[in-house]
């Protein structure tokens, strides 16, 4: 008996050793080029002091401090860096402990922004954006604001489509943020021409070969068709078809020429995209 208790206190005066956390505490994990961070190492009781290694393009890049202190350290180069600490402990204990930390980088340059009009209507604008930059830390997210109106944040390639009310000339803003919090702010503009389709507003069909049909100006690769109505709101002509190239050559659906006066059109696209066009248009004419 006397043997096993002897060898029970010699076993429980050995230390007791056991792997700590990490105790190496950074401010962020993933930062921005340039960006101060605060590095300590953080455990009770704090060690003595600590050797610091922060890694490449650190400022500063070695360092010894107290213990508990808080460093502030900047790095010039993007990418992965891993910082290293030496703890020493009172009664000459030490501890190594290494941190992986990612450092960002997001320049101008390294966007690509498309602003292009939809190919079939002149008022509606898509916008997209995307990053080429193998230092800028995914996901980036893009905020568009066009017209001093603001979109959703998204995520990367985000394509945004907005719609103007009238033709002009328009500020457009976008911001990119990337995951390691770095920023870039590109500010444009976009001129805004007026609807695809235009239409005369006075024509006269009494065929002396000048100026004798309706004709609507398209792009010409625009299905639509078109209605004809006189100042009561009665319909007078509507081709039987859809094209691209529509005319009228100012008869009503009976084939008969119509009175002089004041006509009603509307325009309408097979594309619900494309703002339809209305007005009015003048027919003159020695009446027959």
């Amino acid at each position: 008996m006397t043997k096993l208790v002897n060898v029970f206190i010699s076993i429980i005066s050995f230390p007791l050793i056991i792997q700590s956390q990490n105790n190496i505490v950074v401010s962020k994990e993933k930062s921005c080029k340039g960006e101060t961070m605060q590095i300590r190492w953080l455990q009770t009781p704090s060690p003595v002091n600590v050797k610091w290694n922060f890694g490449d393009g650190a400022s500063p890049d070695t360092i010894m401090a107290a213990g508990n202190a808080v460093i502030d350290v900047q790095y010039s180069t993007p990418g992965q860096k891993t910082i290293s600490a030496r703890a020493t402990f009172s009664g000459g204990h030490t501890e190594n402990q290494t941190k992986i930390i990612r450092v960002s980088e997001l320049l101008q340059q390294n966007i690509s922004l498309l602003l292009r009009f939809h190919p079939s209507a002149s008022l509606i604008l898509y916008a997209s954006a995307s990053v080429d930059n193998v230092n800028s830390l995914t996901p980036q997210k893009f905020l568009w604001r066009i017209d001093n109106n603001s979109s959703s944040l998204a995520t990367a390639n985000f394509r945004y489509t907005y719609t103007f009310q009238n033709a002009g000339n328009y500020p457009v803003h976008l911001m990119v943020e990337d995951d390691g919090g770095c920023r870039v702010e590109i500010d444009t503009s976009v001129t805004v021409l007026e609807a695809v389709f235009r239409a005369p507003n006075v024509f006269t069909p009494n065929q002396d070969g000048v100026n004798d049909l309706f004709i609507i100006q398209s792009p010409g690769n625009i299905r639509y068709t078109f209605e004809i109505y006189d100042r009561w709101g009665s319909l007078v002509y509507k081709p039987n078809l859809t094209g691209t190239q529509l005319t009228w050559d100012g008869r009503n659906n009976a084939g008969e020429l119509v009175m002089p006066g004041v006509y009603f059109y509307v325009v309408t696209p097979e594309d619900p995209t494309i703002k339809p066009l209305r007005g009015f248009v003048y027919v003159f004419h020695e009446e027959r």
